[in-house]
């Protein structure tokens, strides 16, 4: 995803966004008993390689990413970016807003406490990683 988010610096205008759309796949690998067994071998259940084919014409494999919110919103916020979803469908499919989060930090902010010697006050201070 990184690359992607690169790609989006490049063109992306000022103010710019993105609106793109995907869906959650976890479903596929539920259970009866409403567990999501997701296999050890794969490294995210979104990822998939496909291949068309029309009679005897076969096109080359591809990658497509199906990717659920949460995920897109967790690597958007690392790559600088923030995700809004606009809107959910009824199968698990959702359409998303993607915008430069507009700050002169946009880094990841660590809260952390400071107690006094004395330990009589304490105040919050951020460290920008």
């Amino acid at each position: 995803m990184p690359e992607f988010f690169r790609q989006l610096d490049k063109i992306l205008a000022p103010g710019g966004q993105v609106l793109c759309d995907s869906s959650d796949i976890s479903y596929v690998f539920e259970t009866e008993d409403g567990i999501i067994e997701l296999p050890d071998d794969m490294s995210y259940y979104g990822e998939h390689s496909f291949r068309m084919q029309y009679k005897d014409t076969i096109g080359e494999p591809f990658d497509w990413l199906y990717i659920d919110a949460d995920t897109l919103k967790e690597k958007a916020v690392r790559n600088g970016y923030a995700v809004e979803v606009v809107a959910e469908g009824e199968h698990y499919d959702y359409l998303a807003r993607i915008t430069k989060i507009q700050t002169e930090l946009s880094h990841e902010v660590q809260e952390f406490q400071i107690n006094s010697v004395d330990s009589s006050t304490t105040r919050t201070d951020y460290r920008y990683l």
